[in-house]
């Protein structure tokens, strides 16, 4: 397992994870969103289009999910025991960082689209908290 495997497999899934659990309980929701609309806004332009980096992070996983899953198709079951050995050993591996970008990819459109509707709900709370100031007041 290389160093990116196990970075995406102990590190930023477990980290999406969290951060989805805790935006979906709404512990410091306010908080976390900040740091998720700084994450959702970083972009980059390129002859003219802007790429935003948060997607961009969930497409190279979906593109890394796609040439796994050619290196599936191309494996074979070998009739050695010890080619059978690193069969299984290499079967295993692909099929972890198979789920792992899977995982990652989900995880990251998940919270960039919640991201994205956590704005709308903003601005009707903050509506609802004047309406409330008003009635108060009256």
């Amino acid at each position: 397992m290389g160093m990116y495997e196990k970075f995406l497999g102990f590190g930023v899934v477990p980290f999406l994870l969290i951060l989805l659990v805790l935006l979906a309980t709404g512990i410091a929701r306010k908080q976390i969103h900040a740091v998720i609309s700084l994450l959702m806004k970083f972009n980059f332009t390129i002859n003219g289009r802007t790429i935003y980096l948060f997607p961009m992070i969930a497409i190279i996983n979906l593109v890394t999910i796609v040439s796994l899953y050619y290196e599936l198709m191309e494996m074979h079951e070998p009739h050695d025991i010890a080619a059978k050995t690193q069969y299984y050993e290499r079967l295993y591996r692909t099929y972890r960082n198979f789920l792992v970008n899977a995982t990652s990819a989900t995880l990251i459109c998940q919270i960039f689209l919640t991201g994205k509707r956590y704005n709308d709900y903003a601005v009707a709370r903050d509506k609802l908290q004047e309406v409330k100031k008003l009635q108060k007041n009256q």
